[in-house]
């Protein structure tokens, strides 16, 4: 839902996303929901995020 969000905002904001930053993204929303730095979430849940992306 988060990607479907950032690549439907891109345009509309004049911004480009790799996959690269899109993953950084997705985990920083998700430390940010989670109250949690980006590198504190779990390789599982990193791996969940990073294919939603792909």
């Amino acid at each position: 839902m988060l990607v479907t969000y950032l690549t439907t905002l891109g345009p509309n904001m004049n911004l480009t996303f790799d996959v690269f930053n899109l993953i950084l993204i997705a985990y920083s929303f998700e430390g940010a929901l989670t109250d949690k730095h980006w590198n504190e979430l779990g390789e599982k849940r990193k791996q969940q995020l990073k294919a939603q992306v792909d």
